[in-house]
């Protein structure tokens, strides 16, 4: 992901050095606060995911297993996942 951050910012320096109008500097602050959005979605879908499904789990063993599930929803939830999970 930072690798495509890095390259999305130098290509917007390379047209932005055409344009005098647009600083990449800001234009590379819009894409870290976005990239930092992102993480946040993720972690809040994650965190209300796990709070979600272990107190059904009376089994230890099982929490490494209801983290990765809670890990993969938080990289791509569907539709339902952000109704369920992507609140405060």
């Amino acid at each position: 992901m930072k690798q495509m951050i890095l390259l999305c910012f130098l290509c917007v320096i390379s047209v932005a050095t055409y344009s005098k109008e647009v600083n990449p500097f800001d234009v590379f602050d819009a894409i870290q606060a976005e990239y930092e959005e992102e993480e946040a979605r993720k972690d809040r879908i994650f965190r209300n995911c796990m709070i979600d499904l272990l107190p059904a789990v009376e089994n230890r063993p099982l929490i490494p297993y209801i983290g990765e599930k809670c890990r993969l929803i938080s990289v791509d939830p569907s539709w339902w996942d952000k109704i369920k999970y992507d609140h405060n």
